[in-house]
C-alpha cells in the first residue's frame, strides 16, 4: 500500500534503484542509487538508508519574489508523479569519494531530474578530466532567445537531448543543464545555463564535455572536441555560434 501513495517515479525507483549500479572512473564500483521508505518516519531515502539523506518531496517553494526562471516554474509545472524534491546529498570526490548529506540544499524541479544529476555528477566527480568552454551574455540578446529557454517549463530540454535538470542551489543561485548525448555514448556532454544571485540578467553559458581531445592543444575548441561541437550545434541553434565561434551576441 505504500507504494499506491507515492509518486509515480518514487514508486518505480524504489524497485529497479537497487539495480543501477555507481562506476567510478576506473571501472570499479561505488554502489547502487536506491531509495529507501522508512515506514517509521515515511521519509523517502536515495543512496543510503539513513535520515541526513532523507529526500523532501514538494518543498515550500518561495512566490514572494523575483525567480530567475520565471515565478515559480517548479511549482507552475509540477506534475504530481513526478514532483520537485530538495535534498542535501552531495558526492564529495575527495581522496576515495563517497555520498555525503547535511550541507547546502539543493531543490530540483523533479525526481527524475534529480536523479540524473546525482548520476551525471557521481560521473563527473570520480576522476574524469571534463573540458569546458564558457560565456556570459545577456538574457535578452538576439530577440531574447535565452529569456525564452529560462522562462518555459523546467521540465522542457533543448531538441535532441537527452534530458534536462533544472536546480537551484544555496544563496539564490539557479542552474539548468541540458545532456546532450544519450545515455550509452563514450562520453558525456552538456550544455550549462547558470544564473547567479547577484545578477539576474546575464546567464554564464558553457559546453562541457569529457569527450577525448583530438589535434593539438592550441587547437580551438570545436576542432579538439568536435563531437560535442556538433551535438551543440544541434541543440543550442544561433548561440552556438556564440558559444563555440566567437561571435557577438
Amino acid at each position: 500500500m505504500a507504494y499506491l501513495s507515492m509518486p509515480r517515479v518514487a514508486a518505480q525507483w524504489l524497485i529497479v534503484g537497487r539495480h543501477v549500479v555507481f562506476c567510478r572512473a576506473d571501472g570499479q564500483q561505488d554502489g547502487t542509487f536506491e531509495l529507501f521508505h522508512d515506514p517509521a518516519s515515511n521519509e523517502i531515502r536515495a543512496i543510503r538508508d539513513e535520515h541526513e539523506f532523507a529526500l523532501t518531496l514538494n518543498p515550500p517553494l518561495p512566490t514572494d519574489h523575483v525567480h530567475p526562471f520565471q515565478q515559480h516554474p517548479f511549482q507552475q509545472h509540477m506534475k504530481h508523479d513526478d514532483p520537485p524534491v530538495r535534498s542535501t546529498i552531495a558526492y564529495d570526490a575527495e581522496e576515495d569519494g563517497e555520498w555525503v548529506a547535511g550541507g547546502g540544499e539543493f531543490t530540483s524541479a523533479s525526481l527524475s531530474a534529480f536523479i540524473v544529476a546525482m548520476i551525471t555528477r557521481h560521473y563527473t566527480s570520480g576522476g574524469v578530466d571534463i573540458h569546458a568552454t564558457e560565456i556570459n551574455i545577456d538574457r535578452g540578446a538576439r530577440g531574447g532567445y535565452l529569456d525564452g529557454l529560462l522562462t518555459r517549463s523546467p521540465r522542457t530540454s533543448l531538441e535532441g537531448c537527452t534530458a534536462v535538470m533544472t536546480e537551484e542551489g544555496p544563496g539564490g543561485i539557479a542552474c539548468q543543464v541540458h545532456l546532450l548525448t544519450a545515455f550509452d555514448d563514450p562520453f558525456i556532454a552538456s550544455i550549462c545555463l547558470i544564473i547567479g544571485p547577484d545578477d539576474r540578467q546575464t546567464v554564464n553559458v558553457s559546453l562541457g564535455t569529457t569527450e577525448q581531445p583530438v589535434g593539438n592543444p592550441g587547437d580551438p575548441f570545436p576542432v579538439r572536441y568536435r563531437r560535442s561541437a556538433w551535438l551543440a550545434r544541434r541543440s543550442f541553434g544561433p548561440f552556438a555560434l556564440i558559444l563555440l565561434d566567437g561571435q557577438t551576441p
